[in-house]
């Protein structure tokens, strides 16, 4: 990186402020140890989006089964769905009297409209997966790392 002494920079700054554009050049190219300044490139295009389309979308006309997993050292003791967008309580614990050991799963079938799904661990910590769309995903898993993973 090249320096330059304060009356340098000073003077340098008055040009700017004077002739922003030709100043402005000027000191890229002593900047760049006088070699001119390469050629301005066109603004990129801007793209329309892509649509999005779920890898598996087709998947609800086969059903909306998927199943949660749990790979962390404590037991989940309490799943919980409700309809995602819903200001209604949790309703009923999906495993009832039973708990998730490591490595144990649960098949859930939520129907085909997205879910928020509540993960209750024996060590009394929470985790959430909200706006599930359960035509997308085949398992949602609690991992040693304790993030929730979602395939």
């Amino acid at each position: 990186m090249r320096s330059f002494s304060r009356r340098g920079a000073l003077a340098a700054l008055s040009a700017l402020m004077a002739a922003p554009a030709a100043a402005g050049r000027a000191l890229a190219q002593q900047v760049a140890g006088g070699k001119p300044p390469p050629a301005e490139a066109e603004p990129p295009r801007r793209q329309s989006p892509r649509p999005r389309r779920y890898a598996d979308s087709d998947r609800c006309g086969m059903g909306s089964a998927f199943e949660v997993v749990n790979l962390s050292a404590s037991p989940i003791m309490e799943v919980y769905l409700r309809q995602s967008g819903g200001t209604g309580g949790w309703g009923e614990d999906r495993l009832g009297d039973r708990m998730l050991r490591t490595g144990e799963r649960l098949p859930l079938d939520p129907g085909s409209q997205r879910v928020d799904i509540l993960l209750l661990r024996a060590d009394d910590r929470a985790f959430l997966a909200m706006r599930q769309n359960p035509c997308a995903v085949s398992l949602i898993s609690l991992g040693a790392d304790d993030r929730v993973a979602i395939r």
